[in-house]
């Protein structure tokens, strides 16, 4: 009976070995939860018209922001990637939004 105990310990330790290796090829743990969520929501308010109102260069660049956001979800090897691009998405939400002039100007006489 020792022996077959030994065998499957040996098969768990080759496994417990190999899997690591596997893991590190493919990108260590990253923590993709912000970004990907910022991202959905960025995208859910494109669909949904909230940067109707801003103009179309200013939305260009918060495309442009979105799709190097989106790339880093899959590409990231390090979380200062990651973070970086969640940082840069909102600065461009934030501040890199432009209202329309036109717009501003209705509302006033409305």
């Amino acid at each position: 009976s020792v022996t077959t105990e030994a065998a499957p310990a040996k098969e768990v330790t080759y496994k417990a070995e190999a899997a690591p290796a596997v893991s590190t090829e493919v990108k260590p743990e990253l923590k993709t939860e912000t970004l990907a969520a910022y991202v959905a929501e960025v995208e859910a308010n494109l669909a949904n018209g909230k940067y109707s109102n801003k103009t179309d260069e200013s939305v260009e660049v918060l495309k442009v922001g979105l799709a190097n956001a989106k790339n880093a979800l899959t590409s990231a090897t390090s979380q200062a990637e990651l973070d970086a691009a969640y940082q840069s998405l909102v600065t461009i939400v934030n501040s890199k939004l432009k209202n329309k002039e036109k717009a501003v100007a209705e509302e006033k006489v409305a």
